[in-house]
């Protein structure tokens, strides 16, 4: 099959600065996640859950060819995030004509994937390759895809791979349409660009930007907004303008009818392009893997008298624990063991997330009984070496593993908290002085203080 190609141009706007991480968690909807600057917590007695977005800075790296730098549609959507208010940088690496082939072995390409820190890193295939015959895309197309998208994730610890679903040659593939009758008009080549890119996502778990989606529902509701440039393949400002709000609404999750940023097009074709996204992507986040990779909350809660033992297997997605007990008490652990002092009813709480987004649960818990102090199996329970300087021992009447032990320094802060796999406890982190170790037994609730000093 045969390519088109172009002049190359490329641009890009330099990123040397420093980033600092802000957290911010805001209610998800079931149709989007917002994003901003206010924190609203929404806490209940009975089980209550919702997403988060963490975002406050975004950074977004595009890499393809002349489908991205025509208009320099990568900084439209850059201006666009600036004129709602949130912040986006980005750059770019787009040699005309380029394939993902290209791109996987260009060390320009790879370098600029490597500096890591990307949010996003956009792809997007030369404009006919992902159209052309099944063995020419599985041959030519999905294993640099795979290629691009694994440096992404080795070299980007909270970066995702979007795929820039591009849109079919207003008159079809005129090229390739004599031995390839399939991309003889837009239509056929607009389904296969579809088919493929959404393959690709799926192939590498990324997100498909939809732009061809929408310019095909401008070009069927609005037709006389014209979306190509002359030669009827490119885009013009108005396409350069629906690509960049639908990248906006796929980054931030924001909905893309409250942008008055307008570009170079006229404001009532700006606002039929908006609501094209709006109906289009917007409202079918899912669809486009969009939040399908967002961290999902859940967790059992397995009283015995005092002691609750905790499971967030149910938790899909995350890497990161925040349990909130309802005591004032916490843990970072996936499936803690807690002992509440005293019966009653508490709202426990986990933030699940994995780099950029967290989720959040909350269940009531009720347990009953009272906490035995200073008595029953660990009245006896001794500490050696003491003093002691690389690790101490602790003389236990039960398994090690139903122990769990918090050591405070003489100012009362808590400087190691955790549940023992041994009777051992590694405290050469530890500065010289005087120490208290409170050891809990989680089955029975029963505690006991001792002092011990570090040399």
């Amino acid at each position: 099959m045969r390519e088109a190609s172009d002049i190359f141009i490329n641009f890009g706007r330099s990123l040397n600065e420093s980033f600092m991480k802000f957290t911010f968690t805001l209610p998800k909807t079931k149709s989007a996640t917002s994003v901003g600057l206010i924190l609203l917590a929404l806490l209940s007695a009975g089980p209550m859950q919702s997403h988060a977005q963490i975002k406050k800075k975004l950074r977004a790296l595009f890499i393809g060819n002349s489908f991205t730098y025509y208009n320099t549609m990568p900084l439209l959507v850059q201006d666009i995030a600036n004129n709602m208010g949130d912040t986006l940088l980005v750059d770019s690496y787009a040699p005309g004509g380029y394939t993902l082939e290209q791109h996987s072995t260009d060390a320009t390409t790879l370098t600029m994937i490597m500096k890591g820190d990307w949010n996003f890193v956009v792809l997007q295939e030369q404009s006919q390759r992902p159209a052309f015959p099944d063995a020419d895309v599985t041959a030519d197309v999905y294993p640099y895809a795979h290629v691009l998208d694994s440096v992404v994730h080795k070299f980007n610890n909270c970066g995702r791979t979007v795929f820039y679903r591009t849109w079919g040659y207003k008159n079809g593939d005129a090229g390739n349409c004599p031995t390839y009758p399939p991309v003889c008009t837009y239509k056929g080549m607009d389904s296969l660009l579809a088919r493929r890119y959404n393959q690709m996502a799926v192939d590498n778990k990324g997100i498909v930007a939809a732009v061809g989606d929408v310019f095909k529902q401008i070009i069927s509701t609005a037709p006389a907004i014209e979306l190509y440039d002359v030669d009827n393949m490119h885009p013009s400002a108005a396409g350069s303008y629906a690509a960049a709000v639908t990248f906006y609404t796929v980054f931030f999750r924001q909905n893309p009818m409250m942008i008055t940023f307008n570009y170079s097009v006229p404001p009532g074709d700006a606002s039929v392009i908006r609501q094209a996204v709006f109906n289009v992507v917007y409202k079918n986040l899912p669809l486009y893997y969009v939040d399908s990779y967002d961290p999902a909350a859940n967790f059992t809660a397995s009283p015995t008298g005092l002691s609750v033992v905790f499971n967030s297997s149910g938790t899909t997605n995350a890497s990161n624990y925040s349990w909130d007990f309802g005591d004032s008490k916490t843990d970072v652990t996936a499936n803690p063991t807690h002992v509440y002092t005293a019966g009653g009813t508490y709202t426990v709480r986990l933030i699940a997330d994995n780099c950029l987004i967290a989720d959040t649960i909350t269940k009531s818990v009720t347990v009953s009984g009272t906490a035995i102090k200073e008595a029953g199996l660990l009245a006896g329970v001794t500490v050696f070496p003491n003093p002691a300087s690389g690790e101490i021992s602790l003389q236990l009447p039960v398994p090690a593993q139903q122990i769990s032990v918090e050591i405070n320094n003489t100012m009362g802060q808590t400087v190691l908290s955790q549940h023992l796999s041994s009777d051992k406890i590694n405290i050469r982190f530890l500065s010289s002085g005087m120490y208290f170790i409170q050891v809990r037994d989680n089955v029975s609730g029963a505690y006991t203080t001792l002092r011990f000093t570090k040399n």
